[in-house]
């Protein structure tokens, strides 16, 4: 009895200082956000909020961005339901080759790939276009996507495809009406990473955009740190404003996320 007491105790304490450990930093980066000086003794009013606000590259830069993410959301998720239903609930040569090539992306850091990848893009007359980002956010969201998604088809009874059949239904009418709408937490769970990656990327925008007009909010601290001769306050008003459409969008979709997770990740 002592050792459970001392167990839920000590599990308790664990759990506390990790979150502690996690909110510390949001919680200094909106003090900072609030004082124009590291001491946090002159208050600025909000004064960092409306000129972040007001600042005429913010516009620009959140339609880039939603632009990206409106685009490359859903192909990501569409390439992936159907590469999932494919290599699920069909058998053919060469299946478990071309899965184990589709996994191998996510041993590939993105890092050593960049100059290949703008090789190509520039090649493509790309550069400075929403589509090279969308193109690359794609095919780096394709891997992990397909993993969680193609375990959780593996689950799904193939004897519901088999009565689907019976009744006279075909191959994709089976895939919208029965596959996806049983795998909605894990298709849940792919939006919000896909989401994730595209809205916070920094490295694709970063490379593939010179022009200002078409750069996108993970590049605006890179302005608000010249242009205001690093001023913190900004920086960080810029941050917590750039965090919005995550935090809203990750509440929205909060309960089908661990759901999906586990059952799109750990194979039953």
């Amino acid at each position: 009895m002592k050792k459970d007491v001392s167990a839920r105790v000590i599990g308790t304490l664990f759990l506390a200082g990790c979150c502690i450990i996690g909110i510390t930093p949001i919680a200094l980066g909106i003090m900072r956000s609030l004082f124009i000086d590291s001491a946090f003794t002159e208050f600025n009013y909000f004064s960092s909020y409306r000129e972040v606000v007001h600042t005429e590259q913010i516009l620009p830069a959140f339609i880039n961005s939603i632009l990206i993410v409106i685009l490359s959301v859903p192909m990501n998720v569409g390439v992936v339901v159907l590469a999932s239903y494919g290599l699920s609930k069909y058998h053919f040569k060469g299946q478990g080759f071309i899965y184990l090539m589709l996994l191998s992306a996510l041993m590939i850091p993105p890092a050593t790939v960049m100059y290949p990848c703008f090789m190509i893009i520039r090649d493509l007359g790309l550069i400075n276009s929403i589509f090279a980002v969308i193109l690359t956010e794609v095919a780096y969201g394709i891997p992990f996507n397909l993993l969680m998604a193609k375990n959780y088809f593996d689950d799904i009874p193939d004897e519901l495809m088999e009565a689907a059949r019976i009744d006279g239904a075909g191959s994709f009418r089976i895939l919208h009406s029965i596959l996806v709408p049983v795998a909605k937490p894990v298709l849940f769970v792919i939006v919000l990473w896909s989401f994730l990656g595209a809205w916070n990327d920094y490295m694709w925008p970063m490379l593939f955009f010179s022009d200002s007009s078409k750069k996108t909010v993970t590049l605006l601290p890179q302005y608000f740190m010249s242009a205001y001769s690093q001023r913190y306050d900004n920086l960080f008003a810029a941050l917590f404003i750039i965090m919005i459409p995550t935090i809203i969008i990750y509440i929205s979709l909060q309960k089908y996320f661990e759901q999906g997770v586990v059952s799109g990740a750990i194979k039953q």
